[in-house]
């Protein structure tokens, strides 16, 4: 897996999305990858180092307490801001939007600790991704950086036209559960 030299904008996520590079850095978000030491998570902890590749792709954490997590590359953390304190994975609804653009596609289901991620707990979110979207594993307790727009997105924003298109991109099933499925087109 290839970090990428630095964090890039949504122009470079949009670029990038799909190919494994996980660097978007917004001013109060990031993915795992584009964390640096001293960034605070909006639950207080405080990243110690660098990410480090983990198990099955995934990105290891380090945190000043003496604490890890195992996260995967493509979920967005909520760093500390006084204008949002982000998601935990279990209170994300169908149809929320992160702030990489992926739509949460059910209704998160708790799995509890997870054997090869140290015994982290963990939460399971369906995202967009391809045809069927993606099931994902994220530990309960950090922070998920949400879009502030409702859905279905504007698109008059370019992460609201990202989201469409990952949206449009899918089979009618996977996005059965998403709020007005039958109107949803990318004229809305």
């Amino acid at each position: 897996m290839y970090f990428g030299t630095k964090p890039y904008d949504l122009a470079g996520h949009i670029e990038h999305y799909g190919s494994g590079v996980n660097m978007y850095r917004g001013e109060d978000f990031a993915q795992p990858s584009a964390l640096q030491d001293g960034d605070i998570l909006a639950n207080g902890l405080v990243i110690s180092g660098k990410p480090y590749i983990a198990f099955n792709s995934s990105i290891g954490l380090d945190f000043a307490n003496g604490s890890h997590r195992i996260v995967a590359p493509r979920i967005p953390l909520q760093l500390q801001s006084e204008r949002t304190r982000g998601v935990l994975p279990a209170e994300l609804t169908v149809g929320q939007i992160l702030q990489t653009g992926d739509v949460v596609l059910s209704k998160p289901k708790p799995i509890g600790p997870v054997e090869w991620h140290d015994n982290q707990d963990e939460t399971e979110i369906h995202l967009t991704g391809g045809w069927y979207g993606h099931e994902v594993g994220v530990a309960s307790d950090l922070p998920i950086a949400v879009f502030g727009e409702a859905y279905p997105p504007s698109p008059s924003t370019s992460l609201g036209t990202f989201a469409l298109e990952q949206v449009m991109r899918m089979k009618e099933e996977a996005r059965i559960n998403l709020p007005r499925l039958g109107q949803l087109t990318l004229d809305i």
